[in-house]
């Protein structure tokens, strides 16, 4: 076998590139009523899958129920005023109790995933731990941090929220120095202005663990090296309070460039630009009637020695881009809060598997379009991918990086669309629908199949590439129950969905065959301080 596979690099390069700040909000403001604030997040899931087939051979793909659970605890502090925060948070247990996920978390386990027990590699993942300053003229971080951008296709902090769809798992977390600074308002704009709101950011990384980059392995011993340099300039949305009295309108967005350089433990070699822009708008009026939009697209330049292929066997060169598109009103009729939103998005795929080039993209593991396809079964049928071609049967020597070819979910090398509606009948109670559908951006072809069909492109089912992955139709309900005990605020969630596979999950003498998915989760937050 001499084709070599075209890795998902670019679930790794695009989860690896945290933002310099939030391009949705500024940087969360110092606690005001208490010098600390103690917060404590507890979730525990249980979650099963239906079986189904992963290719020619008939085998199917059967996990157990899956169960999780997750307690993260964190501190916000002031020290000497206001202006001095010293913050830290950490998974003190983050572990997949039982079962066999296709969905790990933030950190890397074996390239082929198949062994994920766990979410860390240590008993104890520290998360956030830095000291943050701010002078009249700006703000300085210095710290282990995370840090979100845009709409999330590219960076996610991986921070715990109130989703109704999906879960925030993941997360980007470095070693960060960051200066940010809104010069405008030191010659008199004012603060909610657009001059005022304009914020200049830079950035200094050492990755300490990403989707891509593992600084220290279990036994601390050193891992890969990844560095960044982070510049950024971001028009922060305006801060309102309270029920809109009258029309609200506001507008909000940035732009932001990362320069990474990786040297991975094995000895591979990575160089790239992530460029991404960001925009959003909200409006709000009062009665609860809302709109809201946002957009974000990426793109990715520079060249990597990671993987190889026909073409070029000591490495490739990087060009791939994404975007995605949200918009969302609110009205409610009745005094029954109602939302319908579409959702819409691309990453760009690679048309020839085997020139000197690398195109695919992969959005974020937390940017949530859908819960079955690009979550599980599209890294379960990679990981079987894989095997086919480590079989010593089918190569004698697999391809240089062939182990990259399975991914951890996110949407890759697929355009979407998304319809999603949400109603709360009580308050607290949320129930929704959503409905997706996604189509091939490049082949998903399974390298050894299509090498065996003379470089056509073929599914893991013997069948074209390229086509509809098919339907998706996901129902949830999260009911936020009365506060208990000394502030405990509890939550429950349900959620069933179903993928109606399409044809690219089909071949001649095999398809995937319906696949439902089921989970079950519970949530406990407590916050200490901050008036509370």
């Amino acid at each position: 076998m001499s084709h070599g596979p075209r890795a998902h690099l670019l679930l790794a390069l695009l989860a690896t590139a945290p933002a310099a700040a939030q391009a949705g909000a500024p940087p969360a403001a110092p606690p005001t009523d208490d010098d600390t604030v103690f917060h404590v997040g507890v979730d525990a899931w249980g979650e099963t899958l239906s079986t189904f087939e992963t290719g020619v051979e008939h085998e199917t793909y059967d996990p157990d129920i899956a169960l999780a659970a997750r307690f993260r605890a964190g501190f916000d502090a002031k020290l000497i005023g206001p202006k001095l925060r010293f913050v830290g948070e950490g998974d003190f247990f983050a572990r997949r109790v039982a079962g066999e996920p296709t969905e790990v978390g933030t950190y890397r386990v074996d390239p082929a995933l198949r062994r994920g027990e766990t979410f860390h590699p240590w008993p104890v993942a520290l998360r956030k731990l830095y000291l943050e300053w701010r002078p009249f003229f700006g703000m300085f971080r210095v710290g282990q941090q995370a840090s979100s951008w845009g709409l999330g296709i590219v960076a996610q902090s991986g921070d715990r929220d109130d989703r109704l769809f999906g879960d925030a798992i993941r997360g980007s977390l470095s070693e960060r120095a960051m200066f940010a600074t809104s010069p405008f308002q030191a010659i008199g704009a004012q603060p909610a202005s657009v001059l005022g709101r304009l914020t200049f950011v830079v950035a200094g990384d050492l990755v300490f663990a990403d989707e891509t980059a593992e600084l220290l392995h279990r036994d601390l011993t050193m891992g890969d090296e990844a560095y960044q340099l982070v510049l950024s300039a971001v028009v922060r949305p305006r801060e309102y309070k309270g029920e809109a009295v009258s029309a609200r309108h506001d507008a909000s967005g940035g732009v932001y460039a990362v320069r990474r350089t990786q040297h991975y433990a094995e000895g591979d070699d990575l160089d790239v630009w992530v460029l991404d822009a960001a925009m959003a708008s909200q409006h709000a009026w009062p009665g609860a009637a809302s709109l809201r939009f946002g957009v974000e697209g990426a793109y990715i330049t520079g060249e990597t020695n990671r993987l190889e292929t026909e073409a070029s066997q000591d490495g490739l060169d990087v060009k791939a881009w994404g975007f995605a598109l949200e918009t969302q009103a609110g009205f409610a009729p009745g005094g029954v809060p109602v939302t319908v939103g579409l959702l819409g998005g691309m990453a760009s795929g690679d048309a020839d598997p085997d020139d000197a080039e690398t195109n695919r993209f992969t959005f974020h593991g937390d940017y949530d379009v859908g819960l079955i396809l690009f979550d599980q079964v599209v890294p379960a049928l990679q990981r079987r991918s894989t095997e086919r071609v480590e079989n010593p049967l089918h190569a004698k020597q697999p391809p240089r990086g062939y182990e990259n070819f399975a991914g951890r979910g996110g949407v890759t090398g697929a355009s979407y669309g998304v319809v999603r509606t949400t109603v709360e009948p009580l308050k607290g109670l949320t129930a929704g629908l959503q409905a997706m559908g996604a189509a091939t951006t490049g082949p998903f072809g399974d390298p050894y199949l299509s090498f065996a069909a003379g470089g056509s492109p073929r599914n893991p089912f013997g069948g074209p590439g390229e086509g509809t992955f098919g339907t998706e139709l996901t129902a949830a309900v999260r009911w936020a129950l009365p506060t208990i005990g000394a502030g405990v605020e509890p939550a429950v969630r349900a959620t069933y969905g179903v993928l109606l596979p399409g044809d690219v999950l089909k071949g001649p003498d095999a398809e995937l065959g319906t696949v439902h998915f089921v989970q079950l989760k519970l949530s406990l937050d407590a916050i200490r301080g901050g008036g509370r």
